[in-house]
């Protein structure tokens, strides 16, 4: 974590599991717990992914909590919108901060190229390393009209070429900060995830 109360070195274990449950049908659970006991500090576990996936031919169905990987590209991503992170969390790479979203995804083979559709009914946001401090209070206000948030894409693998074209009409993962209005008694940040359409290719 990154703060002033957590250890930077502690003991840290994983759970991925995946197992064919029949022909076509996949659960998979991805968790990680850590002590921090340095401090005084609690254990903490972090489910990552938990879902339940069928596919059948060119149909492939997911559902449940899901790291969905969004466009095409490697490392630096500029649609990768779906999947929120914790920029909390020291980690070695940049997969690792992520935690999945609840979501149906379905995609499907057409043959020249796949199509997936993502429903988002619940928002799930990333966190970033900001909260109270000395006399700066935080307040975050999280969006109410998430269950109608989806997410569109057509992509394309070929022998030298990857791509994909994709739109998102939901909430951004990360906060706009402002401060709040109509408050004397102390100074105190407000965090909103505002409605977004993007529009991406990669």
């Amino acid at each position: 974590q990154l703060n002033d109360t957590s250890s930077v070195v502690f003991p840290r274990s994983a759970l991925k599991v995946t197992q064919t449950l029949q022909s076509g049908l996949i659960w998979r659970i991805d968790a990680d717990v850590s002590t921090k006991r340095a401090h005084g500090g609690d254990s903490a576990a972090v489910l990552r992914e938990a879902y339940l996936s069928y596919r059948d031919g060119p149909l492939d169905v997911k559902v449940g909590l899901q790291n969905i990987l969004w466009g095409r590209a490697d490392v630096l991503n500029p649609t990768d919108n779906l999947t929120p992170r914790r920029f909390t969390w020291l980690s070695m790479t940049d997969a690792e901060q992520r935690v999945g979203s609840p979501a149906l995804q379905v995609g499907y083979e057409l043959g020249f190229g796949k199509v997936n559709i993502v429903a988002l009914p619940v928002f799930r946001p990333s966190v970033i390393p900001l909260g109270d401090t000395g006399g700066l209070s935080v307040r975050e206000i999280r969006p109410d009209d998430t269950k109608r948030d989806f997410a569109l894409k057509f992509e394309r693998q070929e022998p030298e070429l990857e791509w994909s074209v994709s739109w998102l009409h939901g909430h951004s993962l990360r906060p706009n900060i402002t401060p709040a209005a109509n408050i004397t008694t102390s100074a105190t940040l407000e965090l909103r995830y505002p409605k977004v359409d993007v529009i991406g290719a990669d």
